[in-house]
């Protein structure tokens, strides 16, 4: 078993963040291609937060999206308008506005996901099962460093994407 110092850490940290720029373009290119249910990679995106996290701000949904808060605001006033997120007041202050993902903005972002997911199991299908298996181990591994609190799902995209 090899140990690794700062330096080959450094280099496994390399590989990552190289593999996950590969997935995110990978499954960019196919939202992209496919539109599915007519929503942008943003509102996908969009979605993707508010499922993690009911209750949230336009704020912190445009962190997570990687956009201002004036292009978040059209992304969800968009998405407010096709029914999947709805709007109200703050658990915590009235005057704030949470945002949470309705019945059919889950259902709108299962679709888009699973458009999602095809490429992936498409590529990792042609592994040998041994390999399959180390993979998920590791990515499991990778989450819980990456978010020893609770891991969620991984995101689509990236910031900015």
């Amino acid at each position: 078993m090899q140990l690794f110092d700062e330096r080959t850490t450094s280099a496994l940290a390399d590989e990552v963040i190289d593999a996950a720029q590969q997935v995110n373009r990978l499954v960019r290119r196919e939202l992209g291609r496919r539109a599915p249910g007519g929503l942008s990679l943003s509102q996908i995106r969009a979605l993707t937060y508010l499922d993690w996290h009911a209750g949230a701000s336009l704020m912190d949904v445009a962190e997570f999206v990687g956009l201002g808060a004036p292009a978040t605001s059209r992304v969800v006033d968009e998405l407010v308008k096709r029914g999947l997120v709805a709007r109200g007041p703050g658990s915590d202050d009235r005057r704030r506005v949470a945002l949470r993902l309705r019945r059919e903005g889950k259902r709108a972002l299962s679709g888009a996901l699973a458009g999602a997911r095809a490429p992936v199991a498409e590529k990792l299908a042609s592994l040998p099962a041994e390999e399959q298996a180390r993979l998920s181990a590791a990515l499991a591994s990778l989450r819980a460093v990456l978010q020893p609190e609770a891991a969620a799902p991984v995101a689509v995209g990236g910031a900015g994407g």
